[in-house]
């Protein structure tokens, strides 16, 4: 049996590390540093949507996102997170409108759509 563990190590610099934890060897192995996800996170938080006309769309066209398809993100991301202005509150607008398909399969492809935004603040 295998866990994925998050924790911060008191013996090191106080980063958090992702760490594979095998209960049938006793081992412990740091696998890889979580703190790249925090700060993709903490990126597309800061990073504020295009404003201009039609801008929003040409960049979520590149990630085979249509129309339709932002605009109900982002009457979700309103709904859900009470505005809509940086990238992270679009994806969370997306991962929300995702929720309500019927068929898990769209729903996962909404969902890495949409996620894959987060590309544009990825190291």
């Amino acid at each position: 049996m295998q866990a994925i563990i998050t924790r911060r190590l008191p013996a090191t610099n106080t980063k958090p590390f992702r760490i594979k934890a095998s209960c049938a060897r006793g081992s412990i192995i740091i696998c890889e540093d979580a703190s790249t996800e925090e700060t993709t996170i903490r990126r597309a938080m800061a990073k504020s949507l295009p404003t201009g006309e039609g801008e929003l769309e040409k960049l979520v066209a590149q990630f085979k996102i249509t129309r339709s398809e932002l605009a109900e993100a982002m009457s979700f991301a309103e709904r859900e997170e009470g505005k809509i202005s940086t990238l992270w509150d679009l994806v969370q607008g997306f991962t929300a409108y995702a929720r309500g398909f019927d068929y898990i399969d769209a729903r996962v492809d909404m969902e890495k759509r949409g996620s894959a935004l987060l590309k544009l603040v990825a190291e």
